[in-house]
């Protein structure tokens, strides 16, 4: 008598193959739906292992449940035999790449707007807020393209940018920075010495 192959022994393209086939009755449903879940629970703990190198913990689960979503969508029409794991991974790729293509980092429009998320005693709060509003007044004495520059260059902006915007040489933005820098310096010691 032949005995059926096992779970163990099936490799993972037979049960890509009977999940790709799942046939019009609910017997074949579940059948093509189990081949599924033996697959999931092959390649799952790999999968959210290769995930956790390449995408930040709140995002995980969800491209995890994406990519599975996205096999168990193509496995009928895109899946043609060969190494299943290797195309698990390039729908995983493409979901990480797609994934990292919605989020965009967004400039700051204010950058003293973002609040101070450390905790800290009351007077540090006071000093800081001192700290801060010395350097907004030290800010208004600088002339009007040298702040300019300096709220450019806190907020994130390259010099490349930066310059395209003003119309300046990159060393003559480099060298109004330093010294703006070095007048803030100088101008902030001083209201806090």
């Amino acid at each position: 008598m032949v005995s059926s192959v096992s779970e163990t022994e099936q490799t993972d393209e037979q049960l890509a193959a009977a999940a790709a086939r799942p046939g019009d009755s609910d017997r074949a449903l579940r059948a093509a739906r189990d081949a599924f879940e033996r697959l999931y629970r092959r390649h799952a703990p790999l999968l959210l292992a290769y995930l956790a190198a390449r995408a930040r913990p709140a995002d995980r689960d969800d491209l995890h449940q994406e990519i599975w979503r996205r096999a168990w969508d193509h496995l009928p029409q895109h899946f043609h035999g060969g190494n299943f794991s290797a195309w698990l991974y390039q729908i995983a790729r493409n979901a990480l790449i797609d994934h990292g293509r919605k989020r965009r980092a967004e400039a700051l429009a204010d950058p003293e707007a973002v609040p101070d998320g450390r905790a800290g005693r009351g007077d540090d709060r006071l000093v800081e807020h001192e700290r801060m509003e010395a350097l907004r007044r030290c800010l208004e004495t600088l002339s009007s393209l040298a702040a300019v520059v300096v709220r450019a260059r806190l907020a994130g902006e390259e010099y490349s940018e930066l310059c395209q915007r003003l119309g300046m040489k990159s060393g003559q933005a480099y060298k109004l920075f330093h010294s703006a820098k070095e007048q803030l310096k100088t101008c902030v010691e001083r209201a806090l010495g």
